[in-house]
């Protein structure tokens, strides 16, 4: 099972692979509402989606779960462009 989380620093967003006790960065993608349709358009299960572009980049999960980064967890998903949805 792949997890999945979206994050925020400052005006900086990205969605993250849950591998305890880190969050590995998925590459170009800003939330996992995005992630979806892309992995929806290539014809790919969002899973192996979200594998293929994940980046060698990681995340204290815990440090940011407990408050003491600059990263701050959102929403497992949103949509950015209409919040009402």
């Amino acid at each position: 099972m792949v997890r999945l989380a979206q994050l925020r620093k400052g005006n900086d967003r990205r969605v993250a692979l849950v591998e305890e006790p880190r969050l590995r960065l998925i590459g170009d993608c800003h939330s996992v509402y995005e992630l979806a349709n892309s992995a929806i358009a290539a014809g790919r299960k969002l899973s192996e989606f979200a594998k293929q572009r994940a980046t060698g980049e990681f995340l204290d999960y815990d440090l940011i779960y407990v408050g003491r980064s600059d990263w701050r967890l959102l929403p497992p998903i949103d949509h950015q462009i209409e919040p009402v949805r």
